[in-house]
């Protein structure tokens, strides 16, 4: 099935008119409880249904703690296709990908901590690993294919509800069974030599080259008068592993780095993988092949074998890893991943409605009506989600209702001088949240400390206009303080 999506990349954004947060069009609602009790602080219009944003990602986190626990480790395996006999594989190397968004090789400083805050971002290089367990095997050459086994991943690569003008971006890229580096290839972008020529526009560092993607540029160069209406747009093809750049870009802009999705994840992280492999020693014959799945090539997973060997086993980074990055860093792609491993390992299929469904569940876990909830991503980019204060309240009660489980929220939720809470306004130096932003609003939820014990609250507002938010950040932070002051 061929696909091409648009990104449309506006280089200036024009100012939206001003707002306060006390405006009459903010839609405001809240709760605050103990956290021991469910003993209300506060609240307002608390079973008001409203746009999560981000805050909905404490869903995901929270039931995969309760139900993969804080230690779970995906685990890659690559199997022999067929004899090993001196050396050589007589068959297809087979690689079983097991949803796991911790592979990073090239990913950047950005990266989330590998369970614990101070490891070093670069320290695991899953594609060196594992062309090294296979040397150690034995294996110099492989007669057959490098076959990229997809099957853990059923269903659309995106949600549904995913505008096509926000595939190309970092923070929609395509969930894969195999996955590096978020999926995501360093595009620099700059207006070319000469009005109504092309724009320069090249692949930063070697990843993409290494994945086999290329670049196929038509944008030209305009007129500064264009200046800040120039468009550049971004069509990833998965059926020739190539992104195609249209569009135009002012002379007068300066060069402009950005991170664009991959065409097609699982044959990227493959096709890297193949080299690395070549590079360690190992001789692949073939080319590499992806099956199972959905997507441009959509053959059947091979069957495991009586006596099928496993030539490398490997474990990405703890579950903990994962809900760190999803919670503090508010990483969409990896709660989208994350959603995705969660109902391949406890129902046995990496399927969108299937994690929404176990999404829905913890709620009613929590004690939530099952109707007051409306769950349609694993991240909060959706603006079909709709949740209430009161349902994200309970859900974070539940999460800190058994000590392991609460530890690690705890743990993996932003605080003022981490994550993306660093940016807010002065806030509690013992407040743990989850943060959301919206075009139109600015959501909060989390856990502070009082006298009587921890305080767990949930607090949003929608209907903003855009430069409002600042204002709608300092208005949550006053009222997050006096429930600290009250619990008091």
């Amino acid at each position: 099935m061929r696909l091409a999506f648009l990104l449309a990349l506006t280089l200036v954004v024009a100012a939206v008119g001003s707002a306060s947060a006390d405006d009459d069009r903010v839609a405001w609602s809240w709760l605050a409880v103990r956290a021991a009790d469910g003993a209300v602080i506060d609240a307002h219009d608390p079973d008001r249904r409203m746009l999560p944003a981000s805050v909905h990602k404490l869903a995901v986190a929270i039931a995969s703690l309760v139900d993969l626990g804080p230690d779970h480790r995906a685990v890659t395996t690559i199997e022999a296709g067929g004899p090993l006999e001196g050396g050589v594989v007589r068959g297809d190397l087979i690689v079983r990908g097991a949803i796991d968004p911790s592979w990073c090789v090239d990913c950047g400083a950005s990266r989330p901590p590998r369970g614990s805050a101070d490891a070093p971002t670069r320290a695991f290089d899953p594609l060196a690993q594992l062309a090294a367990q296979l040397r150690a095997a034995g294996v110099a050459r492989v007669t057959g294919n490098l076959v990229i086994d997809r099957g853990a991943l059923a269903g659309p690569a995106w949600p549904p509800s995913r505008a096509h003008a926000s595939i190309g971006l970092s923070f929609a890229a395509p969930v894969s069974a195999l996955a590096i580096d978020d999926s995501v290839v360093p595009v620099r972008i700059a207006p070319g030599v000469r009005l109504g020529g092309p724009i320069a526009a090249a692949f930063e560092g070697g990843s993409a080259a290494a994945g086999g993607i290329e670049l196929d540029v038509t944008a030209t160069t305009v007129d500064a008068a264009r200046d800040g209406d120039g468009t550049v747009i971004f069509a990833p093809r998965p059926e020739r592993q190539t992104i195609r750049v249209t569009g135009a870009y002012p002379i007068s802009e300066s060069p402009y780095r950005m991170r664009v999705s991959v065409p097609d994840a699982d044959l990227y992280a493959g096709t890297r993988l193949r080299a690395a492999l070549i590079a360690a020693g190992v001789a692949i014959d073939g080319a590499v092949r992806t099956v199972g799945g959905e997507g441009v090539d959509a053959r059947p997973s091979p069957a495991r074998g009586a006596d099928a060997v496993t030539l490398a086993r490997l474990e990405g980074a703890p579950v903990v890893a994962w809900v760190t990055r999803v919670l503090r860093d508010s990483h969409n792609w990896t709660a989208e991943m994350l959603l995705r491993h969660l109902a391949w390992s406890t129902q046995g299929a990496g399927r969108l409605d299937l994690g929404r469904a176990r999404l829905r569940a913890i709620y009613e876990e929590a004690g939530v009506a099952p109707d007051t909830v409306v769950i349609d991503d694993g991240s909060g980019a959706s603006r079909r989600n709709l949740l209430t204060p009161r349902a994200v309240v309970a859900l974070v009660r539940h999460g800190l209702a058994e000590p392991t489980r609460a530890a690690a929220l705890r743990q993996t939720l932003a605080a003022p001088d981490r994550g993306t809470l660093a940016s807010w306004p002065a806030l509690p130096a013992d407040l743990v949240a989850k943060t959301g932003t919206l075009d139109d609003g600015v959501t909060l939820a989390g856990i502070v400390e009082g006298a009587d014990g921890p305080v767990v609250f949930a607090i949003f507002a929608n209907n903003a206009d855009a430069d409002a938010r600042p204002a709608l950040r300092q208005a949550i932070a006053r009222r997050v303080k006096g429930w600290a002051r009250a619990a008091h």
